[in-house]
């Protein structure tokens, strides 16, 4: 509960760093940097899904963050400043881990509508 509770003075302390304007959602492995390289910059990876404002889920959130399992929890320490993978290939391993853990019945979120995605801030 104190981890918890210190990490969310962290978040409230560093709002600036993750306050969003633009969420792209889309395939890491397509090049869309070109559409939008002059008006944003890519600061990371979610691993979850997006069906609009109110249908969303975040793993990062939910099972690193405020987890329960250490497989999962280990991964917080790889997240960069803005509380996402810095890397498809750590959003990649993490998305293998989770899957590991669902085919062995642990109580993770169902990944069958979760994907890895970009997340882009406007510059």
């Amino acid at each position: 509960m104190m981890n918890d509770i210190h990490l969310c003075k962290e978040l409230i302390k560093n709002k600036k760093k993750s306050e969003y304007s633009l969420l792209y959602l889309g395939d890491p492995q397509q090049d869309v940097s070109e559409k939008i390289k002059n008006q944003a910059i890519k600061i990371g990876y979610e691993y979850g899904f997006y069906k609009d404002e109110l249908n969303f889920y975040s793993s990062v959130f939910h099972e690193i963050i405020f987890g329960n399992f250490t497989e999962l929890i280990s991964f917080k320490d790889k997240l960069n400043e803005s509380y996402l993978f810095p890397s498809y290939e750590i959003a990649k391993k993490y998305t293998s881990i989770h899957h590991q853990l669902l085919t062995r019945k642990i109580d993770v979120e169902d990944d069958e509508d979760m994907e890895i995605f970009e997340v882009w801030q406007i510059i």
